[in-house]
């Protein structure tokens, strides 16, 4: 591809304000498809210990919101609890608010891009944004995370203003949504080193009236703000030995943190297409005032991350904790799709972007916004034990911190550590059990099999796939007493195994 397209191919600035309009279908089909049609899908696991955290109203929401990791961002939780008295405990009125968020991003994203490098580019990023993996998971879920962008993407923004016009108003719209993005999630922070090699750059090259003193100013003022949160850093770094169990990223996962596949591969597929029909390509970029300031945005957070990973214990690569990065990756990949020449490229791409996003992340995950289906799970017990409600209902949790036996039996963290089963009213005689196959739990496993399930004519046992070890143990266990796996369903990641007595087998029901 020439890096300037010859003038026959170049699209006319005029035109540029009816080719981004092109772009609106598939956008809003993406944003329908995408964010919109998974609203009603079961709570997903994280989702539902937040659903744990707020339904209880404001008060036990404060308290909550200490007790359990997945539920600290009580700015967030506010939103959600407003959204319940108003649509009631609905999973999609829990998830409206991060929706709104999400859209309100696409705005900022879209001024942004226009600002920096006009409609055609703004349209672009846009588009791209919503078609990201890790975006598509965070827009329409019960967590902070769409907040957090939203917040970061105004701070930028903010920022921007202040620095090119120095009003007072604008650096402190910088100062209250920087230090807010804190209270969304604190790791999003990061950010603070954009915002300071932005201004830096910009101030060396005597390219703002802001002085370092009234940004030295603005960054105290923020800090003043955060203070509040300094107890729960201290709290959350003190148990990160228990909360990072993530594996270190491979060259693939980090690529896409700068790349999303779906943008790739639709721009391989146009170049392919380009060759096999031998029509000529271009690229017709121009330069733009600040543009590398998108491309620090990009990489930071996900650099910051990856860092971490390297010189300390925190293993944290994975698509939510570096997502502050997601407008900068879709301006910068906006910014380059729009100078595709000529037209139809542009035009293919767009396309193939959205028709891949809805295919893997929608039609291929069945359009759900949890992944697992824990609504059809318990709908499956909840038949099983329809003649016999106190049937034994054996429950592993899909958190890590259910591996300890300890936590499971904690009357405090066992009801976050099974709400996504509890949100959906579980039926039956509920036992809890760690999601461990370690020796030190098989006494606790043998004692309730022991002394709840042995004289049983049926029981149940639910859980993530990763629990198939206790049906293994307990088909082991229970084979000489006539047990038998009566059915093994799998509702999208939740295993439901109904384990029955056979007829006639010794220690039958009389011994209920």
């Amino acid at each position: 591809m020439n890096s300037v397209a010859p003038e026959a191919l170049r699209t006319a600035p005029l035109a540029e304000w009816e080719e981004a309009r092109y772009l609106l279908p598939p956008l809003i089909l993406g944003i329908i498809l995408l964010w919109i049609v998974p609203l009603g899908s079961s709570l997903g696991l994280d989702e539902s210990g937040n659903w744990w955290v707020v339904k209880d109203g404001v008060r036990e929401m404060l308290v909550r919101a200490r007790v359990w990791p997945g539920g600290q961002s009580v700015l967030f939780n506010f939103f959600v609890i407003g959204a319940r008295s108003i649509g009631g405990d609905s999973d999609v009125a829990m998830r409206i608010p991060s929706l709104l968020m999400a859209m309100g991003t696409l705005v900022l994203i879209y001024r942004l891009g226009k600002r920096l490098a006009g409609p055609l580019a703004a349209m672009f990023s846009c588009l791209i944004f919503v078609a990201m993996r890790e975006v598509i998971y965070v827009a329409s879920t019960v967590r902070p995370y769409a907040l957090a962008i939203l917040l970061v993407t105004g701070a930028m923004l903010a920022l921007i203003n202040w620095l090119d016009s120095g009003e007072l108003r604008y650096a402190g719209v910088y100062v209250v949504l920087a230090a807010l993005t804190a209270y969304a999630t604190y790791l999003y922070c990061m950010m603070f080193l954009v915002h300071a090699s932005y201004a830096i750059v910009r101030m060396r090259m005597r390219d703002t009236r802001v002085r370092p003193a009234a940004l030295i100013g603005a960054w105290i003022a923020c800090g003043i703000l955060m203070l509040p949160l300094a107890a729960q850093v201290l709290s959350a770094y003190s148990r990160r030995a228990g909360e990072t169990y993530l594996p270190t990223p491979n060259v693939e996962e980090i690529l896409a943190s700068l790349i999303p596949p779906v943008v790739g591969g639709a721009i391989g597929l146009g170049m392919i297409l380009a060759l096999a029909l031998r029509k000529p390509m271009a690229g017709s970029l121009q330069p733009f005032r600040h543009g590398w300031v998108l491309a620090v945005w990009a990489l930071t957070p996900p650099a910051i991350i990856l860092l971490l990973g390297f010189v300390t214990d925190l293993q944290l690569f994975a698509g939510r904790y570096y997502l502050a990065n997601a407008p900068g990756v879709a301006l910068v990949l906006g910014l380059l799709l729009s100078a595709l020449e000529p037209i139809w490229l542009r035009r293919f791409v767009a396309s193939a972007i959205i028709i891949s996003a809805i295919l893997m992340y929608g039609v291929n995950e069945h359009f759900m916004r949890g992944l697992f289906d824990y609504r059809g799970a318990v709908a499956a017990v909840r038949e099983q034990v329809k003649d016999d409600p106190e049937t034994p209902v054996i429950l592993t949790s899909g958190f890590t911190e259910s591996q300890k036996l300890a936590n499971v039996l904690d009357p405090t963290l066992s009801q976050p550590l099974f709400a996504p089963l509890l949100r959906y009213q579980i039926p039956g005689h509920l036992v809890f059990v760690p999601s461990s196959p370690l020796d030190e739990d098989n006494p606790y496993i043998d004692q309730v099999f022991t002394t709840t399930l042995r004289n049983q004519p049926k029981f149940i046992v639910v859980g993530l796939l990763n629990a198939e070890f206790l049906r293994v143990w307990l088909l082991g266990r229970g084979r000489d007493l006539g047990f038998h796996v009566h059915s093994h369903e799998n509702y999208t990641g939740i295993s439901v195994v109904v384990f029955e007595r056979d007829t006639g087998s010794r220690g039958g029901a009389s011994a209920r």
